[in-house]
């Protein structure tokens, strides 16, 4: 009928914490017994995004044929309900052009991108449940990043490309009025390295990314999410040509992660199942409690006569379900024990 339990050190230890928290704060409730520490494991995620540059020669953001795609890496680790920190790595291509009469700007650079940021987590039990099936954020960070712009700007033969009004390619400027000279063919080579013998500019800078996310979980440790960036760049050589305000570079982007395994989290819930354990025998128990009686001799005989009431099996042994019990009466107000002789039955069932 009862199934015996033996307490090992973490069991005891969690027995003494219920103890003392009774002392400190009076009467709580047995619930709070398995309450759980929030547990933040860290978070590693790798996608795909979209690169396309604001810049001198690229105006227009969302110009279909500047998109470029790009990778990117990330590591996170969650501070706390609010706030987290990580660092974020990415590669891409830019590209822009501005082919117009009297023009012929084009460019296109790889970019690699390094990134310290900070995030503020809007499902943080305040705004949004934290098991929420959308987690929006919101970051801000600090980046340095790598480029260095080319351009294609003649063709195989090294004829230069000049742009005409009806919409052709010319070897000549159509200014020159030479209307009979040859119609070329754009290669899309960026073959020509684009610099400036007035500056020698460094081809690296730094960056302000602000992003907007969210997350969706797929499995307890799997999950996908979704971003969008604007990259403030703190250069307007990205493209080489300057003409005012800085560059800046945006990246919509979609990756999978993963969170580390919560090894605590896993500790922490087999005590729960011990503790679910020792709640269902202690409910079968009092099914048997009008069988049982608050004093024997046998029992008066064989152990500490203070003890005798909560030896329910009268087998002279006190067991962690009977413990449990004890402590149950005591909440439940059945009994006149103190948490003195509560700790002094704890101390005794060590000794035995």
């Amino acid at each position: 009928m009862f199934k015996e339990y033996t307490l090992n050190p973490m069991i005891k230890t969690r027995y003494q914490t219920f103890i003392t928290s009774i002392t400190s704060v009076g009467n709580i409730g047995s619930s709070d017994l398995c309450a759980q520490d929030k547990i933040h494991a860290p978070f590693f995620s790798a996608g795909i995004s979209t690169f396309s540059g604001l810049t001198d020669v690229n105006s227009h953001l969302f110009g279909g044929s500047n998109f470029r795609i790009g990778y990117h890496v990330k590591f996170e680790l969650r501070i706390n309900d609010w706030f987290g920190a990580g660092l974020t790595g990415s590669f891409g291509k830019l590209y822009g052009q501005d082919c117009t009469i009297g023009l012929n700007r084009n460019f296109q650079t790889n970019l690699l991108n390094g990134s310290l940021y900070g995030a503020i987590y809007f499902a943080n039990d305040q705004w949004m449940s934290r098991k929420a099936p959308l987690q929006p954020y919101l970051s801000i960070g600090f980046s340095y990043f790598q480029f260095d712009p080319y351009s294609d700007l003649p063709d195989k033969n090294n004829s230069i490309y000049h742009y005409w009004s009806d919409e052709t390619i010319r070897d000549k400027d159509e200014a020159s009025g030479y209307f009979l000279t040859p119609q070329l063919t754009r290669d899309y080579v960026n073959e020509t390295r684009l610099t400036d013998s007035a500056d020698n500019y460094a081809r690296y800078s730094f960056a302000v990314p602000l992003i907007i996310g969210g997350r969706f979980a797929i499995t307890g440790s799997f999950g996908a999410e979704v971003y969008f960036t604007c990259n403030i760049a703190f250069t307007d050589r990205i493209d080489h040509y300057t003409s005012g305000g800085n560059d800046s570079w945006m990246n919509f982007g979609f990756g999978l992660y993963y969170t580390a395994d919560k090894q605590k989290e896993k500790q922490r819930a087999k005590e729960e199942e011990l503790w679910r354990e020792l709640e269902e025998q202690a409910k079968r128990e009092e099914q048997e409690k009008d069988k049982a009686t608050k004093t024997d001799s046998t029992a008066t005989n064989c152990m500490t006569a203070e003890f005798v009431s909560v030896d329910y099996k009268k087998d002279c042994k006190i067991t962690a379900v009977e413990i449990n019990r004890g402590i149950d009466s005591f909440f439940d107000g059945e009994t006149d024990w103190t948490v003195d002789k509560i700790n002094r039955l704890i101390d005794y069932f060590f000794e035995q």
